[in-house]
């Protein structure tokens, strides 16, 4: 076995060279090379296979797409551990980042230490993906070849009652929507609730309360 860097090749072989096969008592030994990800990680989330993972201009990495996309289209279906939100704080502090909030009270964490490539989706206050149910990922429009893939966190983060887990975080998308500040209150900005109509979280789309009661007309 033999691997090269972070992108490395597990190369398995029994007998002979990479282009020389050799028969042994009837049996035929092959060199074979798989791609090490594939061995050793064990993936809990989909991501299709038009996206893949490339350096952001905003933060670090980020998801792109590798062909044209078309509105609607599935990008991604995120998977993990279901947790409360104030159990966020037993996860190793390297990984608090990579969780995702489907519900008042829940979250959807890593199920593993090592983050999944769905892991790098990054927030736009302009974004092109949005929500369908709690963890489908879709394209809002039409996506060109070479866009980076992103989303409004605010499509999915909204007050937990009864935590002391508080969401803010600064912004720096670039957009000229740009809120500089994304918070968890974010989701009734009515602006915000007319543009991602039917793409955020099932459970901010229908089921909070101050969108029945005070935005209804805006959400459904």
């Amino acid at each position: 076995m033999q691997c090269f860097g972070n992108d490395a090749i597990l190369v398995l072989t029994r007998a002979g060279r990479k282009d020389t096969p050799q028969r042994t008592k009837g049996l035929t030994s092959y060199f074979f090379e798989v791609p090490l990800k594939s061995v050793f990680m064990i993936t809990h989330s989909w991501l299709n296979s038009c996206l893949e993972k490339g350096c952001s201009d905003t933060l670090g990495w980020g998801i792109f797409a590798r062909a044209d996309i078309r509105k609607d289209e599935r990008l991604a279906i995120f998977g993990g551990k279901i947790m409360l939100i104030d159990e966020m704080y037993q996860i190793p502090e390297n990984m608090q980042s990579y969780t995702m909030q489907i519900e008042e009270r829940f979250v959807l964490g890593p199920a593993g230490s090592v983050p999944e490539d769905t892991d790098f989706f990054n927030h736009s206050c302009d974004p092109n993906s949005g929500f369908k149910g709690q963890i489908f990922l879709v394209a809002m429009r039409d996506i060109k070849a070479g866009e980076e893939i992103t989303f409004d966190y605010c499509m999915t983060v909204s007050e937990s009652v009864g935590s002391d887990m508080i969401f803010e975080m600064d912004c720096a998308c670039g957009s000229p929507r740009c809120l500089k500040k994304i918070t968890e209150q974010d989701w009734m900005i009515p602006e915000l609730q007319v543009r991602y109509k039917g793409y955020f979280s099932q459970y901010i789309q229908y089921n909070r309360p101050s969108a029945v009661k005070f935005n209804y007309f805006l959400i459904i």
